[in-house]
């Protein structure tokens, strides 16, 4: 999208933490935009979820639960 220039800069100069969690069968915006913002954001966490799609936290939200837990730990 046109954003994502802006996002990806205001991403990399932030000074928290980064992670992310997402459904690694996601058809929508799935791995491709998360290996994309794993290159640009090294540092970021990055927590793909098996077999779950668009809407993981509605789909397996303990699972979501758990990796947000993790990430924040």
């Amino acid at each position: 999208s046109r954003l994502s220039p802006q996002w990806e800069a205001a991403l990399s100069q932030t000074g928290v933490k980064l992670g992310f969690v997402y459904g690694a069968a996601d058809p929508i915006s799935g791995s491709a935009i998360l290996e994309r913002a794993s290159a640009k954001l090294p540092h970021a966490r990055v927590t793909a979820l098996a077999g779950l799609g668009h809407y993981p936290q509605l789909e397996r939200p303990d699972e979501v639960a758990d990796a947000l837990t993790k990430l924040l730990g």
